[in-house]
């Protein structure tokens, strides 16, 4: 996912899907947010352009620490050689920083210029290292990126102030209620529908889907939600 304003680029988690980020010729800086170090958010990074480009964009990541040890050093095991024809030191560009998440229980400010502001939200909603919320501010517009969260009562409680109020956000949607598994760090449609509506979002968009929600699982819940809530999908692009 990508909010691109005037001035800056912002990108949530690195999927395989960031190798086709169109970079190339677009000097506006760019800022990676990772919710997590599971394989599928961060398998584009060894593919991201911007990254190996001398005279690329800043780029700036943000990610989780992994067992405390730093960001870095959790990417550097990531792209071990093994598995990988090249290592951590294949990044050039010399704009390039990685930075390390703080996992706090309160919103935590990680960025604040070129008329964006970004905050972090850690909760322990998904398995061993928990999950980051993300929320982005510009133009009197707000926006919230909440990934592989499952949310509870507990887990509401703690998530609806940094919704609150959000123009858009795009959520976990990864079952039907009837298919839910606790334990497993996502949610349901109906649970985070309820979420945003008691946050009070304007916009609410469903993502993460479940490989077993076939396309025609989803077009029978976006005919449910119709007129609630939306289905995100790729390539889909949303003026705010």
């Amino acid at each position: 996912m990508e909010v691109a304003t005037e001035r800056v680029r912002v990108l949530f988690d690195a999927g395989t899907g960031l190798s086709r980020v169109a970079c190339r010729g677009d000097s506006r800086p760019i800022v990676l947010l990772l919710s997590h170090s599971h394989y599928d958010h961060l398998q584009g990074l060894p593919f991201f352009a911007p990254l190996f480009d001398p005279q690329g964009p800043a780029v700036e990541v943000y990610g989780p620490s992994g067992n405390r040890d730093g960001f870095k050093r959790l990417l550097s095991r990531f792209m071990d050689p093994r598995f990988l024809p090249f290592t951590i030191e294949a990044f050039v560009n010399p704009k390039l920083s990685l930075s390390t998440l703080r996992s706090c229980s309160t919103p935590t400010l990680l960025f604040s210029k070129k008329g964006v502001t970004l905050h972090s939200l850690h909760l322990p909603a998904h398995p061993r290292q928990g999950v980051f919320l993300f929320s982005l501010s510009s133009g009197g517009r707000k926006v919230v990126y909440a990934s592989d969260i499952e949310l509870d009562a507990s887990m509401e409680e703690r998530a609806q102030p940094f919704l609150q109020g959000a123009d858009l956000a795009i959520l976990d949607s990864h079952y039907r209620e009837s298919d839910l598994k606790v334990g497993y760090g996502h949610s349901s449609f109906l649970r985070a529908y309820s979420l945003t509506r008691l946050a009070g979002v304007k916009r609410t968009f469903f993502f993460h889907f479940a490989p077993e929600m076939v396309d025609s699982l989803l077009e029978e819940e976006r005919v449910k939600w119709l007129g609630r809530a939306e289905m995100a999908r790729e390539g889909l692009e949303v003026e705010l």
